[in-house]
């Protein structure tokens, strides 16, 4: 039997991207397992799913080390723009590990204001200064009178 090309593409992506086992696309994409198992090898859908794990691996190291880098140097230099740089980046990570089926928060009237992005970086210099201090405090050796007077 043939089938369009998109269910083959249909059935690709939830192969590849998310990792279903053959039984459940025939189940969802009604095409047999056996036609499957074709399409997987002519299409090399096993090669493509490991490409796409590495992929998704690496992508996944390299944004949690921009987000440790985007942190250390709000901590360091306590700039409002620093700060406020990487608490978006840290509100996008978390935005991006809900699950797909998570409603999204409505939308604050206050979040289309400036001040809010003024308030929300004053709250992220106010949470570094703290972690800075308790820093400073579980390493005393660190706490020279530079590092003091940064966070003045």
């Amino acid at each position: 039997m043939a089938y369009p090309k998109d269910v083959r593409l249909y059935a690709e992506h939830l192969y590849v991207v998310k990792c279903l086992p053959m039984s459940q696309l025939a189940k969802l994409t009604g095409v047999s397992k056996r036609h499957l198992d074709n399409w997987a090898r002519a299409y090399r859908w096993r090669q493509k799913r490991l490409e796409h794990q590495e992929a998704s691996t690496a992508l996944e190291r390299d944004f949690v080390l921009l987000q440790s880098r985007m942190l250390a140097r709000a901590l360091e230099s306590l700039d409002p723009k620093h700060a406020s740089a990487a608490a978006k980046l840290l509100s996008a990570a978390v935005g991006a590990r809900m699950p797909p089926n998570h409603p999204a928060p409505a939308p604050d009237e206050d979040e289309a204001k400036p001040s809010q992005d003024i308030k929300e970086s004053i709250a992220g210099l106010l949470e570094l200064a703290d972690r800075k201090i308790r820093l400073g405090l579980l390493n005393p050796e660190t706490m020279t009178a530079v590092a003091i007077r940064d966070l003045k």
